[in-house]
């Protein structure tokens, strides 16, 4: 049945990356879970394993980089953690996401990660919410935000990245928000 199947997949995973979800027939899947989520160490996440590549790339001036790895491989929440420590960018790192939960979800988790309070380094804005500072680093938004944003502000001053998550998700506010974005990289 799914959960023996479930729970045989995670003690394997659980082994290989050497945690211990303890594990049993009592354990609620949902309980089990958040242990793993927890007890994950982001450091062995497989984006880690092209780490120094990206950053290198991105120093060595690639403007432009798509990133296509595995659901759970570490993209939406390892990223902007490259970004503003191995980069070093000096501006807002902004992670473009296309549905409001998964922006406020993500910008929790990455707070959590950086050991910050959400809504200071780490923050999110979507509809009716804004949950950021003047000191916010790292950025989760939706597409109707980052398009309403680039009307009031074209130069988009003080973003020094953006990050289009996702995008295979993409709605007409991607489409529209993506060709100011590359007509500003190219000036």
């Amino acid at each position: 049945d799914w959960k023996r199947s479930w729970q045989a997949s995670t003690e394997s995973w659980a082994q290989s990356n050497g945690t211990s979800p303890h594990l049993s027939s009592e354990n609620n899947p949902r309980d089990l879970a958040l242990h793993l989520i927890l007890s994950m160490n982001s450091s062995r996440l497989p984006i880690w394993t092209i780490a120094e590549r990206l950053t290198e790339a991105i120093r060595d001036g690639s403007r432009r980089i798509v990133l296509c790895a595995p659901t759970g491989s570490g993209k939406s929440t390892q990223v902007p953690h490259m970004l503003a420590d191995r980069v070093g960018v000096a501006g807002q790192v902004v992670m473009l996401e296309p549905r409001r939960i998964a922006a406020r979800m993500l910008a929790k988790r990455v707070a959590q990660e950086r050991r910050s309070q959400l809504g200071r380094e780490v923050g999110y804005q979507i509809r009716f919410d804004d949950c950021s500072c003047a000191a916010t680093r790292i950025k989760f938004v939706t597409e109707a935000i980052l398009f309403r944003r680039l009307i009031s502000n074209p130069r988009l001053d003080g973003i020094d990245a953006v990050v289009f998550d996702e995008f295979h998700e993409r709605h007409h506010y991607t489409d529209i928000t993506l060709a100011p974005i590359l007509a500003l990289q190219a000036a």
